[in-house]
């Protein structure tokens, strides 16, 4: 079965700096993040998701983002810029899944509006998530 592991950058609205780290679900990631869960990014709150990138496996994920943690800022500037970046591969990943249970979607559903709601991500993201509903 396959189950998505994804790599994600979030940049900190504090004093701009990047994280770079990767989640089987990269919303509920940022939400640890921006409640102080880690102690590594709780100094720099609020955090903004800008770049997530699917990954085949685990083993992948934690291989491309130590890479990533060694990219130089202009590495990651056209990684944001580039056309894959993150809702698009998030909404794609779950129109073509199988099997998401009405509970995941509701999930799912709730996680994106609290994500809009403290504006965590870009506002020109948001469409992206428009196959969850009319109440985004």
């Amino acid at each position: 079965m396959f189950i998505p592991c994804y790599v994600y950058i979030i940049q900190s609205g504090k004093d701009g700096q990047f994280y770079k780290g990767f989640s089987e679900n990269p919303a509920v990631r940022l939400l640890q993040h921006n409640n102080g869960e880690t102690k590594s990014t709780r100094l720099f709150v609020p955090w903004k998701l800008i770049y997530v990138e699917l990954m085949p496996s685990n083993k992948d994920a934690l291989i491309r983002a130590k890479n990533l943690k060694k990219a130089t800022r202009e590495r990651i500037a056209a990684l944001i810029k580039h056309p894959k970046k993150y809702c698009r591969q998030l909404s794609s990943w779950l129109e073509c899944s199988p099997v998401i249970p009405t509970v995941l979607w509701e999930r799912v559903r709730v996680l994106v509006l609290r994500i809009k709601n403290k504006n965590l991500c870009n506002e020109t993201d948001y469409s992206a998530f428009s196959f969850l509903g009319k109440t985004m």
